[in-house]
């Protein structure tokens, strides 16, 4: 970090500018991403229902770092204090089947294991669609994206190839 500020010091900005190192980890990605729809709620009052009753408890879960929602403008007067570690990216705009929607990506800790992380978003998402989803509103979230399923394709490839070696090495060896 140190290297970094020193590094922009002897650089000419505009005045004015401020600038802040900011570490990032590569590890700390996005797990998955569900869109969240009501048909009877507007726009303002899904985004409103998603930073209240959906953030917190998915944001609660372990190894999950944050929670970022999409699909709707920030809103200066909204109460975000019940998710504070929420961020909301403001002029996003989320389409489901034809309809806005809002969205949120599930961003794991650098050292949570992203399987663990999806498995158990997962199973707060069923819990909150069977609350949710028996509510007058009848609000439903939809699994839009995990990177899971590429984990455990891989892995199963994986496990299938060193299998296929194994038999392969033990045939040459039985042979000779």
């Amino acid at each position: 970090r140190r290297a970094v500020e020193a590094s922009l010091r002897p650089l000419k900005l505009p005045k004015g500018t401020r600038t802040q190192v900011l570490q990032i980890n590569l590890n700390e990605a996005v797990v998955s991403t569900y869109a969240v729809e009501a048909s009877t709620l507007p726009l303002t009052r899904l985004g409103a229902l998603t930073s209240e009753q959906i953030v917190p408890v998915i944001h609660a879960l372990p190894g999950v770092l944050s929670v970022n929602t999409l699909g709707e403008p920030r809103d200066p007067g909204m109460d975000t204090t019940a998710a504070a570690a929420e961020t909301v990216q403001a002029g996003t705009r989320v389409r489901l089947n034809g309809r806005s929607a809002m969205a949120f990506q599930v961003v794991k800790r650098g050292d949570a294991n992203t399987l663990d992380v999806a498995d158990r978003v997962s199973v707060a998402v069923q819990q909150l669609n069977a609350r949710l989803g028996s509510a007058p509103d009848r609000v439903r979230i939809t699994l839009a994206q995990t990177q899971a399923d590429y984990i455990r394709a891989a892995t199963s490839q994986t496990v299938r190839a060193l299998a296929e070696a194994g038999h392969l090495a033990f045939g040459t060896i039985d042979t000779f």
